[in-house]
């Protein structure tokens, strides 16, 4: 997937020792300059049938991305202030592991068309590390902050596949949850879960089992990953791009 960076946002407020919590909603992309890769990596997924119509779908994708740059304003972030003309540098790395179930109502030579259930696990890590002042005030001091969370995203959604010859075969998949606060569904996070991830492809069949498919992919997601006394996580993410794949079906 040569996925490129569209949106990156992360407000997480906090306290360092005794100081007030503060932070704010930051642009990691015009903020703290974070680019599009290259560390990115190939991803892979897998179609396990059962009795025709049932698959069991598994899969795996990581993305990469670092940066850094000058601030241009002041900026609130993880209970410190990083004044304007400081040099930050900064990471962010997704790994995503699917697994989940396709069935298909419609399964014929040459229409398929089905439900998905497909949970999402997400690994986050970000990065920041610079110099800033502890609260609001004091002495420029460095800092690095490193945040991870793990997240499940329980996707719902749509699949068609439409083969026009015996070697095309022409697909498109979209998958989505909402819901407005997801602290009691022990997903690990706090608050709103929502997430889109929609794909359309062109594949060269070339046999039952092997395809080659090109097409694009757009995933987005935007939790509440933490709401509790002093810390305060939001992420909003999009990632959208074209890819490449080999397609195995056993």
């Amino acid at each position: 997937w040569f996925a490129k960076l569209d949106k990156l946002r992360a407000d997480l407020r906090d306290a360092v020792g005794s100081g007030p919590v503060i932070g704010e909603k930051v642009d990691f992309e015009e903020d703290f300059g974070i680019r599009d890769g290259p560390q990115m990596l190939a991803g892979f997924r897998a179609l396990l049938g059962y009795r025709k119509s049932l698959y069991l779908r598994g899969g795996y994708q990581e993305l990469g991305f670092r940066g850094g740059t000058t601030t241009e304003r002041a900026t609130r972030f993880a209970g410190y202030t990083i004044p304007a003309d400081t040099f930050v540098d900064t990471s962010a790395r997704f790994d995503f592991f699917e697994v989940g179930l396709q069935y298909n109502l419609i399964d014929s030579d040459v229409l398929r068309f089905g439900l998905l259930a497909e949970p999402k696990f997400m690994n986050l890590r970000l990065r920041v590390s610079g110099t800033g002042q502890e609260g609001t005030s004091g002495p420029l001091v460095p800092f690095y902050e490193k945040e991870e969370e793990f997240v499940i995203m329980p996707l719902l959604g749509l699949a068609l596949e439409l083969r026009p010859l015996d070697y095309l075969g022409i697909r498109g998949e979209i998958k989505g949850l909402s819901i407005p606060n997801a602290d009691s569904f022990g997903l690990r996070v706090d608050g709103r879960l929502r997430a889109v991830d929609a794909e359309v492809g062109v594949s060269l069949v070339l046999s039952d089992a092997l395809a080659l498919t090109g097409g694009y992919r757009l995933l987005r997601f935007d939790l509440e990953l933490e709401d509790s006394d002093p810390r305060s996580l939001d992420v909003k993410a999009e990632f959208s791009g074209w890819f490449v794949a080999i397609d195995l079906r056993f």
